[in-house]
This record gives C-alpha cells, sequence and structure tokens, in this order.
C-alpha cells in the first residue's frame, strides 16, 4: 500500500527561503521538534514518524504557495520500520 511520505528536499529548500530555523518551521506547522526530527529520518528508521493530518495541514497552511504535491509524495517502496518479525 502506497505511503504519503514528506519530500525533506523541498521542505528544507523552502525553509531556508523563509528564513526559518527548526524553531519557527515547527511553530509555522503545528508540531514539536522532535515530530519533525522524526519526519527526517529514513522511513526504514524504527523512529521514523510518516506525516499525519497535523503535519500535512500545518505544513499546507505555513507554504500556502505550494501544493500538496510539491510537499509530499506517494512511496511505493515502504516496507516499514524494521521490526524483527520473521516470516516462519
Amino acid at each position: 500500500m502506497p505511503k504519503i511520505r514528506l519530500n525533506t528536499k523541498a521542505l528544507a529548500k523552502l525553509q531556508k527561503q523563509k528564513g526559518w530555523d527548526d524553531g519557527e518551521l515547527c511553530k509555522q506547522i503545528g508540531i514539536d521538534r522532535a515530530h519533525l526530527w522524526r519526519l527526517r529520518l529514513p522511513a526504514d528508521d524504527p523512529r521514523y514518524n510518516a506525516p499525519g493530518e497535523i503535519f500535512i495541514a500545518g505544513a499546507l497552511k505555513a507554504f500556502s504557495e505550494k501544493s500538496f504535491e510539491e510537499l509530499f509524495f506517494l512511496d511505493n517502496n515502504i516496507a516499514g520500520p524494521k521490526l524483527g518479525l520473521s516470516n516462519k
């Protein structure tokens, strides 16, 4: 099943254009810094946090000039965090 992923490169570019540090970015989106840190991790990291409704809505509000497709993408290759499960 496809998963919504954050386009971290696009977010970093927009953040730089706005002159926002991570604290201001989090304030504008309505999340805490730990949430932002987890969003930036690779999808296979067990600490990874996929963007949820609050983040998506906040990012679209903070960067209202950008479309959903510019900030996010569908990833069909995410297997999820490695949980140590076997097929046995």
